[in-house]
């Protein structure tokens, strides 16, 4: 991604999360929006890692949809202050972090966003 033009004067990266225990995503863009595909089995420690030259005040979107199962999601701890979420049938979950270079962690901005349901 080193040629790309980066967001806002490019488009912002879409990540999709693999169905994994303990998936791992690489943030390059100043805003990076990570989707889910339906999830067969609970995240225990979604690892974000910060890319070469990944600037302070990197935005990082994570929207967990989830199925008639609810599965918990959690981050990875060592490199990020982010809460867990518990998994609840059928609601579309979204968190932001924000990237802060003097500690290299993604904190949480704000408290889980509940943005729809249809339990």
């Amino acid at each position: 991604m080193a040629d790309t033009i980066k967001y806002p004067f490019g488009a912002m990266d879409n990540q999709v999360l693999a169905d994994s225990a303990t998936p791992s995503i690489t943030v390059l863009n100043t805003v990076t929006r990570i989707t889910n595909p339906v999830l067969g089995q609970a995240v225990t420690g979604l690892v974000l890692v910060a890319g070469t030259g990944l600037v302070d005040g990197a935005e990082v979107f994570v929207v967990i949809s989830q199925s008639g199962t609810g599965r918990d999601v959690a981050f990875n701890l060592s490199n990020s202050t982010a809460p867990a979420l518990t998994g609840v049938s059928d609601d579309i979950d979204v968190i932001a972090l924000q990237f802060q270079k003097s500690s290299g962690l993604f904190l949480a901005k704000g408290l889980w966003a509940k943005i729809h349901d249809d339990a």
